[in-house]
């Protein structure tokens, strides 16, 4: 059935291209409607097909016997794309003969192996010839959110550029914003490509208490010593006499600011989430009563 398709549609390429050129531009509209496909997945299946007949004949004389999976035509096709016609030749019945008892896998890395082989410079062809394909494009997840995605970049600018997103979202962590590193890194994103700046806006945010600070902000207890107005009763005052004395170690009523990025196993029992580790953080650092461990 493969074979099949693929044959009449590069019978119907070879045919369209005869025509006067005033016409040719129609081809992919109307396999697309015989197709049910969109007009941009009928181009290519009219380029993939004209390719594959015209470069790789023993490859596609092996799909019409069965001794290859379309997934294997498709791997080959990809692969030696860059090379020569000779070296087309030349890798098409090598592939063509050991496709059929390799993986895909398999056969991906045999044939870029080969493809070397045939021609040393083919790694800086395919980068250079994909290069001009280099883009940005947004596109809707499935879920209703967006997203973005840029492809054939520059190696070194792509390593430039994520080392910056990385530092800004360390740089929002330091500032005290909330939330895991992946999610920093989101909004670091999406602060560099709209010119803000997060962290002037989160700076009074909660969870940004200091880890080493294990009072309560609600404590107004002075090193001094002397009371809250709201605590223990004044000597003088109605409840003279019935003051309750401090609790042992005298850390009761006090708070412990766990950093859930810090949080470790030992540390667990102190969570109100049971079990919080690095894989299972369960939000930001946040003031927890301290409780007494059993």
């Amino acid at each position: 059935m493969a074979w099949t398709q693929l044959a009449a549609v590069a019978e119907f390429a070879a045919r369209r291209r005869a025509r006067p050129r005033d016409r040719d531009g129609f081809a992919a509209d109307e396999l697309a409607c015989g197709l049910h496909l969109t007009w941009q997945s009928a181009a290519g299946q009219l380029e993939y097909a004209a390719a594959v007949a015209g470069r790789l004949p023993r490859a596609f004389a092996a799909l019409a016997a069965g001794r290859l999976h379309p997934v294997h035509l498709r791997i080959i096709e990809d692969e030696t794309g860059i090379l020569s016609p000779g070296d087309t030749a030349k890798a098409d019945a090598e592939l063509a003969a050991r496709a059929g008892s390799l993986t895909f896998g398999q056969l991906r890395a045999l044939a870029h192996r080969l493809v070397l082989k045939l021609d040393p410079d083919a790694a800086r062809k395919r980068k250079q010839a994909a290069r001009r394909d280099a883009q940005v494009r947004r596109f809707r997840e499935a879920s209703g959110n967006a997203g973005m995605v840029a492809r054939e970049l520059p190696p070194d600018e792509v390593l430039a550029s994520w080392q910056h997103v990385e530092q800004r979202a360390l740089d929002l962590r330091a500032a005290g914003l909330p939330g895991s590193l992946r999610e920093l890194r989101v909004r670091a994103y999406l602060d560099l490509l709209q010119e803000r700046d997060s962290r002037a806006a989160g700076a009074g945010s909660p969870g940004t208490a200091d880890p080493a600070d294990n009072t309560d902000p609600a404590d107004n207890t002075d090193p001094g010593g002397s009371a809250d107005p709201g605590g223990s009763a004044d000597p003088g005052g109605p409840g003279e006499g019935s003051a309750q004395p401090p609790e042992p170690a005298d850390i009761r009523g006090k708070a412990r600011v766990v950093r859930p990025e810090r949080c470790s196993r030992r540390q667990s029992r102190f969570m109100q989430a049971p079990g919080c580790c690095r894989s299972s953080c369960p939000g930001p650092a946040r003031a927890i009563p301290w409780q007494e461990p059993t």
